[in-house]
């Protein structure tokens, strides 16, 4: 069973979606304080903007495998960003997956990240969940969006699979696009990022 986490979250540099990456972060936070089995350490926004920093060197190997690694970022199909897509990733397909992801999860909100990154890593050893094409998140419904985001995180750490884990989110995206039914533009919104929900590696298994 996984004993340790880590929430990784940029916000500091984004103008437009900081609020929705700090409000997600808080309340997964608080879902972690419900578990008290499983110890959550949270790294900020601020290193990660710092090109000189290589996780993997000083966060990644502070843990033994398994994680469970939350990553709330930008991203693209092949890893994730500080906050555009032309800086350098903090993480990647190459070079190898941090030892700690082996037999672990990896749980994301980042565009896109789920069409290689987490094909990829589901290939070696570790476990995804996350989008595989671009999400909008829509103004003004920061809040919608790091519930429904936080949710996932809620359904893993009381012992769901990642199947059930899809299926559960799909649900919450469903009610509130009936519930969004009057915003065409909110309900397109959310159905595609329901939609581009995705989980690879072992999606049977109950990671707590």
């Amino acid at each position: 069973m996984i004993t340790n986490s880590l929430l990784i979250y940029t916000d500091e540099e984004d103008p437009d979606l900081k609020n929705y990456f700090k409000d997600c972060a808080d309340r997964i936070s608080t879902i972690f304080e419900g578990h008290s089995g499983v110890h959550l350490t949270i790294e900020e926004g601020g290193r990660l903007y710092d090109n000189s920093v290589n996780l993997s060197e000083c966060v990644f190997q502070q843990f033994q495998s398994p994680i469970f690694l939350l990553i709330l970022s930008h991203g693209s199909e092949s890893g994730f960003y500080r906050y555009k897509a032309s800086q350098t990733p903090f993480l990647s397909i190459e070079p190898a997956i941090p030892n700690c992801l082996s037999n672990g999860v990896l749980y994301s909100v980042a565009c896109l990240t789920g069409k290689k990154f987490g094909t990829w890593l589901g290939s070696h050893e570790g476990s995804f969940f996350g989008y595989f094409q671009s999400v909008t998140v829509v103004y003004g419904e920061e809040k919608t969006y790091a519930y429904l985001d936080s949710l996932g995180a809620h359904y893993i750490l009381t012992g769901k699979t990642l199947k059930e884990v899809k299926s559960l989110m799909q649900a919450a995206y469903t009610l509130k696009i009936d519930e969004s039914i009057s915003n065409i533009f909110l309900a397109s919104a959310l159905r595609k990022a329901r939609d581009s929900i995705c989980i690879h590696g072992r999606t049977d298994h109950r990671f707590f």
